[in-house]
């Protein structure tokens, strides 16, 4: 294990540095990074081989770009078992007037509902700020509120001849026998700043809501011939597919009609457009009299009345369901609404044209918030300061 961590080493050392490889180097390159018993040892020595390369004086900015680059490639293909997966190439251009993030210090997780991953952190650290949980309020037809972080695995909630039952892992599942007919009420599942949540709805498909997000619906959920929420916020969904019964989303002034498949909608209030990405299946989006269908990789904002659609990287979309911040250029008071949305913080700015600073990267939302910070002081542009649940963004001096 030693000569292989040892020959590893060498091989990101002299790929990270854009020395050619051989056919036969590169596929061993690839077979380590994809092989899972090097998975706890390759964020260390990546980090070790970035820093060898980017401490050199006469490294150009055009180097270091290259650099970053390939440790994206090599994170991006480690964390999804793919042979080289170019997540970032298209940051190329215009680089000159953007910062990049760094990504140093973080730990790649797989899923926000895997609760030995989130509540190992939940350890305060002196002067520093814990990253969110998984939690949520249910609020019953009755208007009862239950603290879904209280109430214990395993535990039922009846309502209306629906079992409603919190999971082993963390979840909330909703169950209505066949041939049952509810006569159920309206319930709202919330997430404070600083939660996330999943839900299986009676008709088996999940939502994963994002932090200061609410999802309202129907208990049964089915109602004349479809099947309807609404949601404030963001939300991943992973529809059951039943041409019977469309599936409706209904945010602010948009809805969002599909059959079966997997979307992303991102529509807080402070937003300046409601976005719904596609991963999966087909989408049609209808808002303010108009109508587009999106088709996979492609993202449509509602704004202004009208709606536009473009091609995204969809994966970038969903990477807070993944456990991820991602960046894309994004301007600072965009990334720093998304951080104080998750740690329950506030920021001030002690420039206010610092906010319109663009930054690309990501960076793992299970770190205190410090790992977070550092990534982006790293740049060169910023410094933080932490006060109780406040952070001040001064200006690199």
């Amino acid at each position: 294990m030693n000569k292989n961590i040892s020959r590893l080493r060498e091989l990101l050392s002299r790929y990270l540095s854009g020395n050619d490889l051989s056919e036969t180097e590169g596929a061993e390159l690839w077979d380590y990074v994809d092989d899972p018993l090097f998975g706890g040892e390759l964020e260390s020595i990546l980090e070790e081989a970035f820093y060898l390369q980017t401490d050199e004086a006469s490294l150009t900015h055009n180097q270091q770009q290259q650099v970053l680059n390939r440790v994206f490639e090599i994170r991006t293909a480690s964390q999804k078992g793919k042979k080289l997966v170019k997540l970032w190439p298209r940051i190329a251009a215009g680089v000159a007037a953007s910062v990049m993030i760094v990504l140093l210090g973080t730990y790649w997780f797989r899923s926000v509902n895997t609760p030995a991953s989130t509540e190992a952190k939940q350890v305060a650290v002196a002067g520093n700020i814990v990253p969110g949980k998984i939690g949520a309020t249910l609020t019953l037809a009755d208007g009862q509120k239950i603290s879904l972080a209280d109430i214990s695995k395993g535990q039922v909630i009846k309502e209306g001849g629906i079992r409603i039952v919190k999971t082993a892992d963390g979840q909330l599942v909703y169950e209505i026998k066949p041939g049952n007919n509810p006569a159920a009420g309206i319930n709202t599942l919330s997430t404070a700043p600083g939660e996330t949540y999943c839900v299986t709805l009676p008709d088996q498909s999940k939502v994963w809501l994002n932090a200061d997000s609410r999802l309202t619906y129907n208990a049964a959920l089915y109602g004349n011939g479809r099947r309807q929420l609404s949601l404030e916020g963001e939300a991943y969904f992973e529809i059951f597919k039943d041409k019977a019964h469309p599936f409706i989303v209904t945010t602010g002034a948009q809805q969002v009609e599909v059959l079966g498949t997997h979307f992303n909608i991102s529509g807080y209030s402070t937003d300046a457009s409601i976005k719904t990405t596609l991963l999966e299946g087909s989408v049609k989006v209808k808002g303010n009299g108009r109508e587009k269908v999106i088709k996979p990789g492609q993202q449509a904002a509602l704004s202004s009345g009208k709606i536009e659609v473009k091609t995204v990287q969809a994966e970038d979309a969903v990477a807070w369901k993944n456990g991820f911040f991602v960046f894309d250029n994004e301007d600072l008071q965009a990334v720093m609404t998304k951080i104080a949305r998750w740690y329950n913080i506030t920021v001030q700015f002690e420039d206010p044209a610092l906010k319109k600073e663009t930054f690309y990267g990501s960076v793992s939302r299970f770190e205190n918030i410090s790992t977070v910070l550092k990534s982006l002081e790293r740049t060169g542009v910023v410094t933080f300061s932490v006060k109780d649940k406040s952070v001040i963004v001064a200006k690199k001096r």
